[in-house]
């Protein structure tokens, strides 16, 4: 390039422009210039302006980015996973519900369970001595569907509590490899007992049957 009188020109970020010092100094400030080459045609000067600070603060923020694109993956594929081939064969799941005056829920919740679509699984509800409706509606949907397990206690015996008690008559009567004990106002998704989520989900809670001592 040719030198001009008067040209100014400023390096250090692949930029030139015509400035005169003064304007140089109040663009990128005093102490972030430093003088290269003066001489009657041409004045060079070379911004230090460090970006050291900007670099590492983007860099975090594209690493957060990535950590958050990755969690979102992995919580959309563990809610989408309705098949997987890998469990063969599947574990007997015996599912348990205990009931006590559950009229206004109990049949949505239980037909939510007898609508997961788990190959191998057992439903036992216990209709805990129930005062309300439970007890009809139990009565009626174990005759419309068949799989549905029914078991009615008229009285808590002496040293038990009520829940623990239903739980315990359920477990006993349950043949899985594992008990899913869940309230009878829970509503399922049917794919529920296929993702790999299932112990760490919070609809109940799910146990091995050999970790029970009777």
């Amino acid at each position: 390039m040719e030198d001009h009188p008067g040209d100014h020109v400023l390096t250090g970020w692949s930029f030139i422009c015509k400035m005169t010092n003064d304007e140089v100094r109040s663009l990128v400030g005093p102490s972030q210039v430093t003088v290269i080459k003066i001489s009657s045609s041409k004045t060079h000067f070379r911004a230090t302006i460090s970006i050291l600070p900007t670099v590492l603060v983007c860099l975090s923020l594209v690493g957060g980015l990535v950590f958050l694109l990755l969690l979102i993956r992995e919580q959309f594929v563990r809610l989408t996973l309705s098949d997987d081939q890998t469990i063969d064969p599947w574990p007997v799941v015996s599912i348990i519900v205990p009931a006590r005056n559950e009229a206004d829920s109990i049949e949505e919740a239980l037909k939510s369970v007898l609508a997961l679509d788990y190959p191998n699984k057992e439903i036992i509800v216990i209709n805990d001595r129930s005062t309300d409706a439970t007890g009809e509606i139990l009565a009626r949907l174990a005759q419309e569907y068949p799989e549905l397990q029914l078991i009615t206690i008229d009285r808590l015996p002496s040293g038990w509590l009520g829940k623990n008690h239903a739980l315990q008559r359920g477990a006993v009567s349950a043949s899985g490899e594992l008990l899913l004990f869940t309230d009878a106002d829970i509503i399922m998704q049917p794919s529920l007992l296929r993702r790999r989520s299932l112990v760490s989900s919070p609809i109940g809670s799910i146990i091995w049957r050999s970790d029970l001592h009777f």
